[in-house]
């Protein structure tokens, strides 16, 4: 692979403003262990097409850790010592860490570079096939007035058309019952760790405390919508409830991916597996919780996905990659299936489990 070149400036970056992403991986890499390939993200003379209608969203971001971890994770000790140990010489070049903790482009003769932390595009997806779509609205007129004049037809057209290129966001409700689960799923795929020799070789954490309201909700909102940009709204509760459930249903999933994809002997490196295994159980027990509370067949349909011991408990084995991964894809399928059937207003008994607000990641951004 070609050497990847590193630029702190900034100014270059295309970034809206994005998911939610932090915590991942560090290790010897290949071009195919972008998360995002370098081809499509979009570049630096581009960077107005993201900047002219998401100035707010782009400030939101310039507060958050995700934007710092450019300048920040290779100063860091303990990333240094990640890095020693997997015999890594520089974290922002060829290693795992760019996987989720970098934004890497191409530069005009074809390089690869690191270009930002995590951006809009680690977590909205690569821009470059879908941004043109993305901003022609088909009539003329500043951003919120181009947005209100816009046809019905056209807005679902060019949504449909966004999506098909790769982007994931919000804003895909209007044609996508389940797009939550594409923009949240991307967030469990890095904050798992899904990679088991930075947890049992280079002493990496296996995935950070995640939750997805109390991590959305705090530093990186940027729900700014129009016709008021100057305000930052939160979620409504209706919508909290559905994201603490889903973000369950997601710990679970990639706690099974994790068990599934797994190789080290677990007597020997028993870090990784065993952090898995209690990450699915925690997730199980949650869901369990809330199916008490709202016992609704979708959330049941979540559990059920899950092998049993005949004598009870989960019957989740090591080394037992096609059953494990089996049982991951029927919770994404119940998952989405939950998001179709609900809309939070059937959950008003689990309000008591959601986050509280001083427990959120973070403060968000006021303009």
């Amino acid at each position: 692979m070609k050497n990847i070149r590193k630029s702190f400036d900034h100014k270059v970056l295309v970034v809206l403003c994005a998911g939610i992403i932090h915590v991942s991986t560090c290790s010897v890499t290949k071009a195919q262990n972008f998360k995002e390939d370098p081809a499509k993200i979009v570049g630096g003379e581009n960077s107005k097409k993201c900047n002219q209608c998401h100035e707010p969203h782009v400030q939101a971001w310039k507060r958050t850790h995700h934007y710092n971890t450019l300048s920040t994770l290779h100063t860091l000790q303990k990333a240094r010592d990640i890095a020693s140990k997997l015999e890594i010489d520089d974290i922002q070049e060829e290693s795992l860490c760019l996987s989720c903790h970098y934004t890497t482009a191409l530069d005009e003769e074809g390089e690869h570079i690191v270009i930002a932390g995590i951006s809009c595009e680690s977590c909205h997806g690569a821009g470059r096939e879908w941004i043109d779509i993305h901003n022609n609205f088909g009539v003329t007129g500043e951003q919120c007035e181009a947005v209100q004049k816009e046809d019905r037809a056209h807005r679902k057209e060019r949504l449909e058309r966004s999506k098909a290129k790769g982007m994931r966001s919000s804003i895909l409700k209007e044609i996508q019952t389940d797009y939550l689960y594409d923009l949240a799923a991307n967030c469990y795929q890095c904050h798992t760790v899904p990679y088991e020799k930075l947890v049992n070789i280079g002493g990496h954490k296996a995935g950070s405390n995640f939750e997805l309201v109390a991590w959305s909700q705090g530093e990186i909102r940027h729900n700014f919508q129009c016709p008021d940009l100057g305000q930052n709204k939160e979620t409504s509760l209706q919508q909290k409830r559905v994201l603490f459930v889903l973000g369950q249903a997601l710990d679970l999933e990639y706690g099974l991916r994790g068990v599934a994809l797994a190789k080290d002997n677990p007597r020997e490196h028993p870090q990784y597996v065993k952090a898995m295994y209690f990450r699915i159980k925690k997730a199980y027990q949650k869901l369990e919780e809330i199916k008490d509370k709202a016992p609704l067949t979708e959330i049941l349909g979540i559990l059920q996905a899950i092998p049993k011991k005949e004598g009870g408990g989960l019957n989740i084995q090591f080394n037992n990659e096609a059953a494990t991964l089996q049982a991951a894809e029927k919770v994404k399928q119940a998952a989405r299936m939950f998001l179709r059937k609900e809309d939070g207003s059937q959950l008003a008994e689990i309000d008591g489990l959601l986050p509280e607000v001083g427990s959120y990641k973070g403060l968000p951004f006021t303009p």
